[in-house]
């Protein structure tokens, strides 16, 4: 199932699981097979990408619609404990689908996380543009993510680590803080293992406007692997991308560290 786009499928199943949400009902394996045109054996592969969002974002366990015989959902529902399904199903139903959006209409047309964010990396799509189309936070995460990925070469920028789920997505200026045209940029990023992206989160790590890195062992045990790992950072410099345009911008980084 690699080669399909499970997500232009959760685009258009999304609207028929908020409308059966909305008027408190179901659906059957099969029945949404026949709305989306496909067999109802590869449902699971579409409830899985809606679960995995509605579990990110911590949403109502809304695939709980889906049922099979029996009015179960199927094996694959882990959003919510079995042995409670009324209350799933409360849940469900009273919340306010209404006020979001779609998160999977960017895959409407067919496009993916990664086409997306092979756009912003080859800047054929601009960030802001790129944000606009994914529209909520958990997808626009995916993108900025791959997109780093792409531009660091799949390696840390300050150690070695190339284990793609022990990479993670740093922004410089925090979510929260950031404009619509810095969520998924680049510039706006740094691809750091978890554990030193953890480390700058806390403060104990600082990367300077010259691309040093400044570190705070104080609040560490003595001989600990985290105090040996930021003296050993003490003084580096971030591996740059090889493409400059793509090197964290030293004005991002000037305003984080004015925050701290």
């Amino acid at each position: 199932m690699s080669d399909v786009n499970q997500k232009e499928r959760a685009a258009r199943a999304w609207p028929l699981l908020t409308h059966l949400a909305a008027i408190g009902e179901t659906t059957s394996y099969k029945g949404l097979g026949q709305h989306l045109g496909i067999h109802h054996r590869a449902i699971r592969f579409v409830l899985a990408e809606i679960q995995d969002f509605c579990l990110a974002e911590k949403l109502p366990p809304i695939t709980i619609l889906v049922v099979g015989q029996g009015g179960m959902p199927g094996t694959g529902f882990i959003a919510w404990d079995v042995d409670d399904l009324d209350r799933g199903f409360e849940l469900v139903y009273s919340y306010p689908w209404g006020d979001l959006s779609n998160p999977f209409e960017f895959a409407a047309d067919g496009s993916t996380v990664e086409s997306l964010a092979d756009g912003v990396f080859r800047h054929t799509l601009t960030p802001k543009d790129a944000y606009s189309r994914v529209k909520v936070r958990g997808m626009a995460q995916l993108v900025f993510r791959e997109a780093l990925l792409k531009a660091y070469d799949g390696q840390c920028a300050l150690s070695n680590v190339y284990s793609s789920a022990l990479l993670e997505a740093a922004h410089i200026i925090p979510w929260s803080k950031a404009e619509a045209d810095q969520r998924v940029n680049p510039q706006n990023g740094i691809l750091l293992s978890t554990l030193i992206h953890r480390l700058l989160d806390l403060g104990w790590l600082t990367i300077n406007d010259d691309y040093t890195v400044t570190t705070d062992s104080s609040r560490t045990r003595r001989n600990s692997l985290e105090r040996k790992l930021l003296g050993d950072l003490d003084g580096s410099q971030i591996r740059l991308p090889s493409d400059k345009r793509h090197w964290p911008d030293p004005a991002f980084i000037r305003q984080r560290n004015a925050m701290t």
